[in-house]
């Protein structure tokens, strides 16, 4: 937590030390965001992850993220992080696992819907 705040706050650094910091404030932010995972505070870990986000294909910012998502019931965007994280490394096994857990999530959630609409229609008939 400090690191990050001394990096975020330092105006001083050149392009090479620039560069260096944010891979550090990324990391710091990284790690983080899977404290506050493992803590159940889900839309925290979600930001921090936004926010380490720097590079386009970070799997590791894209999988927690999608964590976070699917822990608070965002499947829509949880299945875009996961996608993307799959794309750039299919053969990542917990981000496969991830995947997995997230269309059971669906699969479960559609099965909800359809009991709600049935019961919806056997009510009004």
């Amino acid at each position: 937590m400090q690191a990050s705040k001394y990096i975020e706050f330092d105006h001083s650094f050149n392009d090479d030390e620039k560069s260096l910091a944010s891979s550090l404030l990324s990391s710091c932010s990284l790690n983080n965001a899977a404290c506050k995972l493992k803590l159940g505070k889900y839309f925290e870990a979600s930001r921090l992850c936004t926010k380490a986000k720097v590079d386009p294909c970070c799997v590791k910012a894209l999988f927690r993220r999608s964590q976070s998502y699917l822990r608070t019931s965002d499947l829509e965007k949880a299945e875009a992080d996961i996608k993307r994280a799959l794309a750039i490394d299919p053969n990542n096994r917990e981000v496969r696992l991830v995947y997995q857990e997230l269309k059971d999530k669906k699969r479960q959630y559609f099965r909800q819907e359809a009991e709600i609409f049935t019961n919806m229609l056997s009510s009004m008939g």
